[in-house]
């Protein structure tokens, strides 16, 4: 598992947070960020951040297209993904995720990134 407890950001407010509520991430902690499908492309920045994270890019079915680390008041980007997964530096070695890789995502955690519980209708996934 790369991580149980993850934020979605599918609302113009949820992106603009991403994760600057943290001080850092914990492995096991993540926030899953879905593509736009006028946008050929997801971006990304660390800038203002005071640690590093693992990205995940992920192609249209949810398979692994680009592994990195990305440190604080950096930019980064991959042409063709269709949703990134921010978590703790450190994650992608512990879980041995590799390009290829589907990723899987169930329901075990229920809360948006206020805290606050949503709908059954959508859950927070649990990144497998």
């Amino acid at each position: 598992m790369i991580a149980a407890q993850v934020d979605f950001a599918d609302t113009p407010n949820a992106r603009r947070i991403g994760l600057f509520k943290h001080d850092r991430l914990k492995l096991g902690q993540g926030l899953f960020i879905p593509g736009r499908s006028w946008i050929p492309f997801m971006a990304i920045h660390t800038i203002g951040m005071k640690f590093s994270i693992d990205v995940i890019y992920l192609d249209k079915n949810q398979c692994v297209m680009r592994l990195e680390t990305i440190h604080p008041n950096r930019i980064a980007w991959a042409r063709g993904a269709r949703g990134v997964l921010e978590v703790a530096e450190g994650a992608i070695a512990e879980s041995q995720t590799r390009l290829g890789d589907k990723i899987e995502m169930s329901e075990l955690q229920t809360t948006n990134q206020g805290g606050e519980n949503k709908n059954e209708d959508s859950p927070i996934p649990s990144i497998i």
